[in-house]
C-alpha cells in the first residue's frame, strides 16, 4: 500500500529531477575543472530534453492510473 501511495504522488518526479540536477552538476563541474585544457569541449545536459521526457513519463503514468 505504501509503495502505491508513493508512486502515485509527485515523489518519483521530484526524485528524477534531483537525479538530473546531480548529473548536470557533475558535467558542469567537469567543464570548470577542464576550462584550461587545450581541445576540451564544453559539455552539458539538455534541460528542455529532460523536461520533455519527464512530461511524457508523467503522462504515461497518469494514463495507467
Amino acid at each position: 500500500m505504501i509503495n502505491h501511495l508513493l508512486a502515485s504522488t509527485t515523489l518519483p518526479a521530484l526524485e528524477e529531477t534531483l537525479l538530473f540536477a546531480q548529473a548536470r552538476h557533475e558535467v558542469l563541474a567537469g567543464n570548470i575543472a577542464n576550462w584550461s585544457t587545450p581541445g576540451y569541449e564544453v559539455r552539458d545536459l539538455s534541460v528542455p530534453e529532460f523536461q520533455r521526457r519527464l512530461r511524457e513519463a508523467l503522462s504515461l503514468q497518469n494514463s495507467y492510473q
